[in-house]
């Protein structure tokens, strides 16, 4: 199983990918019903939406609600704002509210869902969503939304077949991919990890987590190997994203998993070659294992990248001085001190 130091990267908000779509639900609700002076108020509240603060457009949404009590739409609004707002308790009492007034309305069910997840009770929420659900089975966010909450119960059987079907019901979500990537990473099924994860990455390359939980499950799944060139993966170079697999690599490192954080190093070298922090990182790698060696090599790649940085020409002499190498450490020290002082002379 993953270790402790790595573990945060499968932590999650679930509930964050979840918003309401608040401005879409307000216009077709506006649109309802009769121009009287209920509606009127809807429909100006909705035009002043990009240019008032929520809690000016709730307060118009609360007096209309004052006029007519029993408008399940009006309550339906007041609660989305609530939840936008963060104010989760009241925006479970205004869907509650809504609902006993329209119990078939799926949609809020959804919100009473997403606001009692946020208020951590999951079982409420689970029940919630279940129900939203069974009203409208073709409604992907129903699905997410249940998969979200059962995660959090750590019911994950039952919270990947939840993203499973939303799967089906939206095969081109990176976001299902990613949750279901997560899910399997936790389960220690990593090879299936991998291959979610992939097509996450693949659909929505700017996802950072999705290349960090990636990067997690192909040095879990043993995908990666000390000689870069023996490890072809499907998704392209530029689908990657260095500092998330730089990052995953420094998390296995501080956990104590040296040589899978080497191993992920040298992957990431393999894509992005031209990356002097992975020399560093590598070469102080190699220090810690006492293997001045492959230290030499990395800092010399990292001096080559970024021929005027002291930094890699002292880490240099330092590895240098370590092999017993005296005379090469020492012009190589020089060097690094010529270049500490030309930058001191440069602030000057």
């Amino acid at each position: 199983m993953l270790s402790s130091g790595v573990i945060s990267f499968l932590t999650l908000n679930a509930y964050a990918q979840a918003n309401p779509q608040i401005s879409g639900t307000l216009i077709s609700w506006a649109r309802q019903g009769e121009k009287n002076y209920l509606n009127e108020m809807l429909s100006e509240g909705q035009k002043q939406w990009q240019g008032s603060g929520l809690e000016k457009i709730l307060e118009r949404y609360q007096k209309a609600s004052s006029l007519d009590p029993n408008n399940s739409k009006n309550l339906a609004s007041i609660a989305y704002l609530q939840a936008q707002l963060k104010n989760f308790q009241a925006a479970t009492v205004a869907f509650q509210k809504a609902i006993a007034l329209e119990p078939n309305n799926p949609d809020f069910y959804y919100g009473l869902g997403y606001s009692l997840a946020n208020l951590g009770d999951n079982s409420g929420s689970e029940k919630a969503y279940r129900k939203a659900t069974n009203l409208a089975p073709n409604q992907v966010e129903n699905y997410i939304g249940l998969g979200d909450v059962l995660a959090r119960q750590n019911a994950y059987e039952r919270a990947i077949l939840a993203y499973l079907t939303a799967l089906s019901l939206q095969p081109d979500n990176a976001s299902i991919f990613e949750s279901l990537g997560a899910l399997y990473l936790q389960q220690g099924a990593y090879n299936r990890a991998v291959e979610m994860l992939e097509q996450a990455v693949q659909l929505a390359p700017d996802r950072p987590r999705a290349q960090s939980l990636l990067a997690l499950a192909l040095t879990h799944a043993d995908r990666l190997t000390n000689t870069v060139k023996e490890f072809q993966s499907p998704i392209s170079s530029k689908t990657r994203d260095v500092l998330s697999f730089v990052k995953v690599a420094d998390s296995l490192n501080r956990a104590g998993e040296r040589s899978l954080a080497m191993q992920l190093y040298q992957w990431t070298e393999g894509f992005a070659p031209d990356c002097p922090g992975l020399h560093e990182k590598m070469g102080n790698l190699w220090m810690e294992k006492q293997n001045y060696v492959m230290a030499i090599s990395a800092y010399r790649r990292w001096t080559e990248k970024e021929p005027e940085n002291p930094d890699a020409y002292y880490n240099l002499g330092t590895a240098l001085y370590q092999m017993g190498r005296l005379e090469e450490a020492i012009s190589t020290l020089e060097k690094a001190s010529s270049l500490y002082q030309k930058l001191l002379s440069a602030k000057d």
